[in-house]
């Protein structure tokens, strides 16, 4: 497992360790600002996704109900990956609690639905965030799932860095 130097992963201590992940990670960068990145479609398209994938589209409704969708291709296959979900948690610049379930993969559609929570806190200026992901089917797809989503959290600190420069 790659982790980055801000941020631990791990499972859960409890039995759904097999089905279920942890991330923390500490971004530069106010709370605030991290939620934007989160909830704003201008943001989150331009990190939100994992190596080696390219954004064909994506959209949300981030209120409760409310859902969500991304449409995104392999580049080194050219396969496409659909996924979306619904908002069940939405409480600005704290909580998002939402949904995930692939609808369309390269072995066919449909899966499991997964939930994902991520809670964000202010300190000192940095936003420490916790991601849990649980649900999952197995160990595999829970190992697959935590490493594209480190690889995602780190395109985020790219994006939030990308923005402190510019606003020097």
């Amino acid at each position: 497992m790659v982790t980055h130097p801000n941020e631990s992963a791990s499972a859960p201590d409890d039995d759904s360790s097999a089905t279920a992940f942890t991330i923390d990670r500490v971004f530069d960068a106010p709370v605030d600002l991290v939620w934007r990145c989160f909830t704003e479609k201008a943001h989150v398209d331009v990190w939100m996704l994992p190596e080696r994938f390219a954004l064909i589209e994506q959209d949300a409704d981030v209120s409760v109900g409310g859902k969500w969708w991304s449409k995104m291709r392999d580049q080194s296959d050219g396969a496409e990956w659909h996924v979306g979900g619904t908002y069940r948690e939405v409480v600005q610049n704290q909580r998002l609690v939402f949904t995930h379930r692939w609808t369309k993969t390269p072995s066919g559609g449909g899966g499991s639905e997964h939930l994902i929570a991520i809670d964000f806190e202010a300190r000192h200026g940095k936003t420490h965030m916790r991601f849990v992901m649980s649900g999952l089917p197995d160990t595999g797809s829970r190992d697959g799932h935590r490493e594209g989503w480190a690889q995602t959290l780190g395109h985020l600190e790219q994006h939030l860095a990308t923005l402190a420069e510019a606003a020097r």
